[in-house]
């Protein structure tokens, strides 16, 4: 189930903010994606194949199968994790199964310089993000916008 909770906007683009949760389970997943306004300001979403998609938490769990869902759809994916020997099996995977483009980065998401880099890496390789999958395994009970890098 989704959850539209908030629209933000960083460097000059906004970004719709909703919830993904795993039905009665535990785990939840935020996801920001950037919608396209038209000249007429009608709001649309880009079709998904034609989408780069940033996933963190992508080793296993809700990353991963987020992950496989935008794989099949066709989507660019950069996958996060600190887990790098899973992140190369994932990667295998996905190419093989669905042929779609992913790259990857060890990214561990409590690290501010961490993400920077990883990030950095998806900006030269696709040259965009849009859409951000936040599923690693941290919690607190704050939104997003209301933390501090450290958090």
């Amino acid at each position: 189930m989704a959850k539209v909770i908030n629209q933000i906007k960083y460097d000059g683009i906004e970004y719709a903010l909703a919830h993904l949760s795993g039905g009665y389970t535990t785990s939840m997943a935020t996801v920001y994606s950037s919608p396209v306004v038209s000249e007429a300001g009608r709001v649309y979403v880009l079709p998904i194949n034609s989408q780069v998609a940033v996933i963190t938490g992508a080793s296993s769990g809700l990353g991963w199968q987020i992950a496989q869902a935008y794989a099949s759809q066709g989507a660019k994916l950069a996958l996060f994790a600190r887990r790098e020997e899973r992140l190369l099996e994932n990667v295998a995977e996905i190419e093989k199964e669905f042929g779609t483009e992913v790259m990857y980065a060890v990214c561990d998401v409590g690290d501010y310089d961490s993400i920077t880099a990883a990030v950095d890496k998806v900006m030269d390789a696709y040259g965009r993000i849009d859409i951000l999958v936040n599923a690693a395994g941290m919690g607190n009970n704050k939104m997003v916008v209301d933390q501090s890098n450290e958090k």
